[in-house]
């Protein structure tokens, strides 16, 4: 029997991690603004995982607004400055 099919499955589910197993961090400015604006259409596990710089945030926070996310001006560096404290890269400043 060959094996590789499920090694292979074994390892992405490893490398993914455990579906949830990392939450918001809520309880800090700018969480329930981001919970608000971000999970209506994704879970939270999905941008938490990403761990960007300012840069490659303001990038995707903008493709967000581009495709009709609901962030008004003055919420977006509220949410930018959320995102890069709390999923900023790894070892930056952590």
């Amino acid at each position: 029997m060959d094996m590789r099919p499920l090694a292979l499955t074994l390892c992405a589910l490893v490398w993914a991690g455990p579906v949830g197993a990392e939450e918001m961090r809520l309880n800090v400015p700018g969480a329930e603004l981001v919970k608000a604006r971000c999970t209506l259409c994704h879970e939270a596990g999905h941008f938490v995982r990403l761990r960007q710089d300012r840069a490659a945030w303001e990038d995707t926070v903008e493709l967000m607004i581009r495709r009709g996310a609901p962030i008004e001006p003055q919420e977006k560096p509220i949410i930018l400055d959320y995102l890069v404290r709390h999923y900023g890269p790894v070892g930056a400043g952590r």
